[in-house]
């Protein structure tokens, strides 16, 4: 399919690659946090309920979605489903954990270059739930070789999750951009966060018999660990800042403009 990738003979490198230019796309999507002004309490609240917003659709539609879609369809559904349920409930456990280990003071710490505690929480739950998505394109391009009708499968998929990673740098961006972050670092964590999808990619793609069992598991856990992270923490910081109708609207906002670009 001709989608604008680069046409590597080996398909691994081809995956790894594919991953490399998502993480650009990812880091590409944290440039429009500094068109924003957050010298006011009132912006840093609607940057954070924004981010939540955006993070809701991904969740939900890049990765519970799409889980529950794969566990129908398999041939063990209800074992499928469950894997996605515990998966879900183990993410959701790792953000109080996350949280009382995080650093809580010191100008030079990495908690305050990323802006605070929050944008580092949800620096670290974005690059956990980049490695699904990894696995996901690194298994559509091994299963290429299986059939020609999946020929250009990985193709599809790094195109999509390249497009859906811009809203998904935009998340990481704005609460560090709210916390004072520099545009450099703002970008550069964002690539990071999506790193993890070169980096699961390659073996996916060598090995997908062995990766897929991991995956609904690995949905459920990333989609859990970001709900949680948006009810426990960015909803809260946002109504520190910002009224209710504040909150709703730039929450609802922020889900409604990542929707269609997580779904495409």
């Amino acid at each position: 399919m001709g989608l604008g990738l680069p046409a590597l003979s080996d398909p691994t490198a081809t995956a790894f690659v594919a991953g490399l230019l998502a993480a650009v796309a990812c880091g590409l999507g944290a440039l429009p946090a500094f068109l924003l002004d957050f010298r006011s309490s009132r912006a840093v609240g609607r940057a954070h309920a924004f981010a939540a917003g955006l993070m809701v659709a991904a969740a939900v539609l890049a990765l519970v979605g799409p889980g529950v879609h794969l566990a129908v369809r398999g041939d063990q559904p209800v074992r499928g489903l469950l894997g996605l349920a515990v998966g879900a409930g183990l993410g959701a456990v790792l953000i109080p954990l996350l949280r009382s280990c995080l650093p809580r003071g010191g100008d030079m710490t990495l908690t305050a270059r990323l802006g605070g505690r929050n944008a580092l929480l949800v620096f670290v739950v974005m690059t956990l739930h980049s490695v699904p998505e990894g696995i996901a394109v690194g298994a559509g391009y091994g299963a290429g070789g299986h059939g020609q009708s999946l020929d250009g499968l990985g193709h599809l998929l790094a195109v999509v999750i390249a497009v859906h990673n811009v809203p998904e740098g935009l998340v990481v961006a704005l609460p560090m951009r709210a916390g004072g972050a520099s545009l450099r670092t703002c970008f550069v964590a964002a690539f990071l966060t999506s790193l993890p999808q070169a980096v699961a990619a390659a073996p996916a793609c060598l090995a997908v018999s062995v990766f897929e069992p991991v995956v609904l598991p690995s949905l459920g856990f990333a989609a859990g660990a970001m709900l949680y992270l948006v009810a426990a923490e960015l909803v809260p910081e946002a109504r520190a800042h910002c009224g209710r109708a504040d909150v709703v609207g730039w929450f609802a906002g922020g889900t409604v403009i990542a929707a269609p670009l997580v779904v495409l």
